[in-house]
C-alpha cells in the first residue's frame, strides 16, 4: 500500500527545528517551518559543542558512534547551501585536573572503543596562558558548531526560499486555513512545549538553565578548544566563549549574576590574564528524566509529533535524530526504542 505524501509543518526554529528542516530539504520532503525569530529559544545560549565523550567521567556519550558518523556530512551539506562555515572539527583539549585523571586517560588509550576518539596526552603549554600542570588529553572527532550563525543564516535561507512562516503557532489552531495544507506537524519548540502539554501530557522533563558568556582577553593566545572547569572556545580577534553553567531554578532567559560569576571563577582558576565580558546569554535546556530525547507521535492527535528534550548535546544528536523522525513519518521506519515517547506515555 502506498503511503500518502507527507506535507510537514515544523514548529520552532531552534537547533531541533532547524535540523529537521535541513533534513527535509536533503530528502526532498515538502515542509514549512513556523517560528517567531527564536527570540526565547534556549538554542541562543547553546555553545554548540560536539564531543563523543563525557569528559569529567571519562565515558562515551550515549550513541556516540551513530551521532558522530553523520555529523560532518550533514553540516557540510548545510554549509554548501548557506555559503558560510559553521562546522569546526577542531578537537577538544581536556585540561587534566589530577594525577588520578591522568592515569585514567593513560589507561583508556588502548581500549578499542575509546582509542578512535583519543589523541595524544599533551604536556602543559604555559605560553598559551592556561594553567594545566597535568597537561591535556586530546579528543578527536570533536569541536563546535557556531550556533548563532547556523540558526541566523538558516532562517535567512528558509525565508528566501519560501520555507519559513514568520510568527507564533497556536497548537489549537491546526484547522485554520493557513495550516490546512499540512497533514503532519512536528513540535520542536523546546522549553516552550512544557507550557503547552496538550498533546504530550505526562512527559517527565527536568529542565536546566544554562549560561554562557563571551569575553575579550588580548593576552590569551589560545587556538585550541579547552575543556576544564569551564570550556573555552577561541572565536578569533582575542574573543572567547565560556560556558556552561547548570541551575534548576528560575526557568527563564534572564541573566543571573551568580551564574555568570561561576564562569568567571572557573576561567580565573585556569588563567590569570585580565579580560572583559562582552556578551552574556541564558536559556533553559528542555532536558529529560532519563537524559534521552522525546521523539514520536501523540496519542491524542495522530498527525502531531514531538521532537524535544534534546538537552545540551542537541547540536551533535539532531542530525541523526531528525533523520530518524522524518524517515519514521514518511516511510514508517521504526524509531529507536530509547527515544520513543511511548516509554513514558505507554
Amino acid at each position: 500500500m502506498t503511503r500518502p505524501k507527507s506535507r510537514i509543518l515544523i514548529v520552532g526554529q531552534g537547533i531541533g527545528g532547524t535540523s529537521l528542516a535541513w533534513t527535509c530539504i536533503q530528502k526532498g520532503i515538502e515542509f514549512k517551518i513556523i517560528d517567531d525569530g527564536y527570540k526565547s529559544s534556549s538554542s541562543l545560549a547553546a555553545a554548540g559543542l560536539f564531543n563523543p565523550l563525557i569528559l569529567k567521567r571519562r565515558k562515551l556519550t550515549w550513541r556516540a558512534d551513530e551521532f558522530i558518523s553523520r555529523l560532518e556530512g550533514f553540516y557540510s551539506a548545510v554549509e554548501g547551501l548557506l555559503g558560510v562555515e559553521v562546522f569546526h572539527k577542531s578537537g577538544i583539549y581536556r585540561r587534566i585536573a589530577s594525577i588520578e585523571e591522568l592515569n585514567d586517560w593513560q589507561g583508556l588509550q588502548s581500549t578499542p572503543e575509546y582509542k578512535k576518539y583519543l589523541g595524544k596526552i599533551h604536556p602543559s603549554d604555559p605560553s598559551g596562558g592556561i594553567d594545566a600542570p597535568f597537561g591535556y588529553q586530546e579528543v578527536k572527532e570533536a569541536g563546535y558548531v557556531n550556533v548563532d550563525t547556523y540558526l541566523r543564516r538558516s532562517r535567512e535561507y528558509f525565508l528566501r526560499h519560501g520555507y519559513l512562516l514568520d510568527g507564533l503557532y497556536d497548537m489549537k489552531s491546526q484547522k485554520k486555513e493557513e495550516y490546512i495544507e499540512f497533514n503532519k506537524s512536528i513540535l520542536a519548540t523546546g522549553f516552550r512545549t512544557l507550557k503547552s502539554k496538550d498533546y504530550f501530557e505526562g512527559l517527565p522533563y527536568t529542565p536546566a538553565k544554562g549560561h554562557t558568556i563571551e569575553i575579550k582577553c588580548e593576552s590569551l593566545k589560545l587556538d585550541k578548544l579547552i575543556n576544564g572547569p569551564c570550556f573555552i572556545i577561541p572565536l578569533g580577534e582575542d574573543r572567547y566563549r565560556l560556558g556552561s553553567t547548570y541551575s534548576w531554578s528560575k526557568f527563564n532567559n534572564e541573566i543571573e549574576e551568580k551564574e555568570v560569576n561561576k564562569l568567571r571563577i572557573a576561567f580565573e582558576s585556569m588563567c590569570s590574564f585580565s579580560y572583559s565580558i562582552e556578551q552574556e546569554w541564558a536559556g533553559v535546556r528542555p532536558a529529560t528524566k532519563d537524559r534521552r530525547p522525546f521523539v514520536g507521535r501523540s496519542k491524542i492527535a495522530l498527525d502531531t509529533y514531538i521532537f524535544n528534550g534534546l538537552g545540551s548535546r542537541a547540536i551533535m544528536s539532531t542530525p541523526t535524530l531528525a533523520n530518524q523522525l522524518i524517515d519514521h513519518i514518511t516511510q514508517g521506519n521504526p524509531l529507536w526504542p530509547d527515544i520513543q515517547v511511548e516509554r513514558f506515555l505507554g
